[in-house]
């Protein structure tokens, strides 16, 4: 964090952003953001935020995270959120729509 800080990344990131904010009002998504790999980030992306901060917390028990720590913690947090996702999310979405088509009938 203190790199990104110290050089302007969160700065970058933060102009990124609003150009993609800015494409997708003019325009529809960019191409590269409807593709499957954005497409699944996005539908577990409340899963990685809700799970990436424990994960994390985990990690940094020894007294702070290295590069191999982001790493695992970053597959260790999307490989929860898919969990969460298929195992919790998914059939609560089912049944939310089976509900729906019975209460419109």
């Amino acid at each position: 964090p203190d790199v990104l800080y110290r050089y302007g990344g969160y700065t970058a990131v933060g102009l990124l952003t609003a150009v993609l904010v800015v494409a997708t009002i003019d325009g529809g998504a960019p191409t590269f953001l409807r593709s499957a790999p954005f497409v699944a980030i996005g539908r577990r992306s409340y899963g990685l935020y809700l799970w990436h901060v424990p994960v994390f917390w985990a990690l940094e028990q020894d007294g702070g995270l290295d590069r191999l720590d982001a790493v695992v913690g970053t597959a260790l947090a999307f490989a929860a959120a898919w969990a969460s996702y298929r195992f919790v999310e998914t059939p609560f979405l089912r049944r939310k729509r089976h509900v729906r088509a019975a209460s419109s009938r």
